[in-house]
This record gives structure tokens, sequence and C-alpha cells, in this order.
């Protein structure tokens, strides 16, 4: 929780506060026995993208597909970014934030 306050208090580099303000009104925790569609939603779209990102020389059919609904402009995707970008990042310390 305190990281949902520090995001909307302070932004990130790519995304002003204000427009996240816009995004998150709220934040709730739900259990996954719920069934909430939109978690549903971001376990079928997050899992292509976990498995690019371990291993992107990978054959990943299903991310091809995600890849094409991320947001891009002027030809470049801005919609995913991986954290560290670094070449030699560690598999385990890596990992990619979506926005749109």
């Amino acid at each position: 929780m305190s990281y949902y306050n520090e995001l909307l208090d302070r932004s990130t580099y790519f995304v002003n506060k204000n427009r996240i303000k816009t995004y998150f009104k709220t934040f709730q925790f739900k259990k996954k026995s719920e069934d909430i569609t939109g978690l549903q939603i971001a376990d079928i779209v997050a899992y292509p993208i976990t498995r690019y990102v371990l291993d992107r020389n990978e054959v990943n059919l299903a991310f091809d597909i995600v890849e094409k609904k991320l947001y891009r402009q002027k030809g470049r995707v801005h919609g995913l970014k991986i954290h560290p970008a670094e070449e030699g990042y560690k598999k385990k310390s890596c990992f990619a934030t979506l926005f749109r």
C-alpha cells in the first residue's frame, strides 16, 4: 500500500502524478477466489509479458498478440517498460510495467 501512495504522490519518470490519479481513484485488495473479470484479464495479459521478459528469444505467440496492443507513438513502443533496462539484468530482479 505504501508503494501505491508513493506512486500517487511522486509519479514516475514516464507518467506524471495527475495522469496517474485519473486512472487510480481507489486501491483495493481482492481475493483470487472472488473471480473478478478485470483480474482475469490482467492475468491473461501478464503471463505472456512475463514469459517475454524472462526469455525474449523464446517463441511466445501469446505475447505477439499482446504486443500489438501496447501503446505506441511514432512507431516506438511506449506502453511497456522493463526494469532494469540494462542488458545484463538478472531475470529474478526484473519486472515490467504497462501503462497507457
